[in-house]
């Protein structure tokens, strides 16, 4: 209750002084410089926003809701740490195939294929994801011959 007290009261002083602002009081309005005019705006902006936090009082009632909530986070976190071994996974991958495939002699005739797709980390690394996201082995055939 106290919540909601205090972002109905801060959503009528954001109201009220709107109004001083754009022109209701304008003496009043006159008196305040634009610099402190520009914060107390983006102040009660902010203060709008605490309304949403008001949605988070559902999940104290509903129980099976915060268990969902509670998993989805949980879930989240641990498709964040899969994505950071598997980007690490991809950098250590790239580095290696940059060197032993991105860097052909002269004479090779697949040198500039090489190149485009192993010339730098950067390009191996999206060489490698593609083909992990989606396999296409066909473009790289010429190089198992």
């Amino acid at each position: 209750n106290v919540f909601d007290f205090a972002v109905v009261t801060l959503g009528v002083a954001d109201r009220a002084f709107a109004l001083v602002v754009s022109g209701g009081g304008h003496d009043v309005a006159q008196r305040l410089e634009a610099g402190n005019t520009r914060f107390f705006t983006m102040l009660m902006r902010s203060f709008r926003l605490l309304r949403i936090l008001r949605i988070f009082r559902i999940f104290r009632v509903l129980k099976q809701l915060y268990l969902l909530a509670m998993g989805f986070f949980d879930a989240v976190s641990s498709v964040l740490w899969v994505s950071a071994l598997c980007s690490l996974v991809l950098y250590i991958c790239a580095i290696m195939l940059t060197r032993l495939v991105g860097r052909p002699e002269a004479s090779d005739p697949l040198a500039p294929f090489r190149r485009q797709y192993f010339g730098s980390v950067g390009e191996s690394m999206l060489t490698l994801f593609q083909l992990m996201a989606l396999p296409d082995m066909e473009r790289f055939r010429a190089l198992y011959r």
